[in-house]
């Protein structure tokens, strides 16, 4: 199973919900384009986010990603459990906050917030996926406990953490 997130409200994720084959109203399966991205997933050594993304969406060019925001998205990836509030990194980018969080939301497709628990989510799946238990992934990625973890799980992927796990599933994530 890929997951491949995107803010439910963006654009991204209507042209995404358009491409897949069967939708109900909680979950859409079976991307029009699923045998030439999982084939790109097995054969491909040094897979490319941004190629990915391409092949997901269905993407003909790239776009540039403002370097100030370039350099702030590092920053929240590199340092998941840091609480990196957005008027900090506005501050760093020579921005208002209000400027700041529209290029983000803008050149992410998400938002702040929620690019921000994303990247505590991967890190914390990463961590997982080598042997850490929940509990301690939680408040080592930036989790504020245990439960604001699960709710977390719960809302991006509407199953818990623990449910998930007890299937057996194995996690991979882009750095593992």
């Amino acid at each position: 199973m890929l997951f491949f997130y995107l803010d439910p409200g963006s654009t991204r994720a209507r042209h995404i919900r358009d491409s897949m084959l069967e939708q109900s109203p909680t979950i859409c399966v079976h991307h029009r384009g699923e045998f030439p991205i999982l084939r790109y997933l097995r054969v491909s050594e040094g897979r490319d986010s941004l190629e990915l993304r391409d092949r997901v969406l269905g993407a003909t060019r790239r776009s540039t990603i403002d370097a100030r925001i370039r350099t702030a998205t590092i920053t929240i990836r590199d340092h998941p459990a840091r609480n990196c509030a957005a008027a900090e990194l506005a501050a760093e980018a020579g921005l208002s906050t209000s400027r700041f969080l529209h290029l983000f939301s803008a050149h992410t497709g998400t938002s702040f917030r929620r690019y921000r628990l994303w990247a505590r989510m991967v890190h914390a799946a990463a961590a997982i996926s080598k042997g850490m238990d929940l509990t301690r992934a939680a408040t080592e990625f930036g989790f504020a406990s245990p439960s604001h973890f699960s709710d977390t799980f719960h809302a991006l992927f509407g199953l818990t953490a623990t449910t998930l796990l007890s299937t057996g599933v194995r996690i991979i994530t882009e750095d593992s």
